[in-house]
């Protein structure tokens, strides 16, 4: 997947709607959010059936996170990682942990030119990177 796939947004179906069946959606589903920021059910023919404006309903969609419900293979190999002491600093991630942090988000080992076996604790303060940003980082 690439980093421009895995930046889309997309929304979690977390709650019925009236005629939700009719549009082939269940409460679980993954949408992903257009650029105009409406949804759309399954399509037909490669056509959005049913757009939504998924912001007038939060409590029926809600925003996931970049590497919120993602396979480990889809996850990126680099990530550029923003705390407070180290800004922007790209790691490539050397295992992922999916169960991830006391269970609530994934979590990775990872290093980069000054640290090896840096803990990621979770991934909300990062971005996929990719490896010329890894390399061209300042050492």
């Amino acid at each position: 997947m690439t980093n421009e796939q895995l930046m889309q947004p997309r929304v979690l179906l977390t709650g019925p709607y009236p005629e939700m069946e009719r549009h082939n959606l269940k409460v679980g589903d993954i949408i992903p959010v257009s650029d105009t920021g409406m949804i759309a059910d399954k399509t037909q023919d490669g056509k959005a059936v049913f757009p939504i404006d998924h912001a007038i309903f939060p409590n029926l969609f809600r925003r996931l996170e970049w590497w919120e419900f993602r396979d480990e293979k889809d996850m990126p190999e680099y990530v550029r990682y923003g705390d407070w002491r180290q800004p922007h600093t790209i790691y490539r991630i050397v295992q992922y942990n999916p169960k991830g942090y006391n269970g609530l988000y994934p979590c990775a080992i990872a290093e980069n030119n000054r640290v090896k076996d840096y803990f990621l604790p979770h991934f909300n303060n990062s971005f996929p990177a990719t490896k010329e940003e890894y390399d061209n980082q300042k050492q």
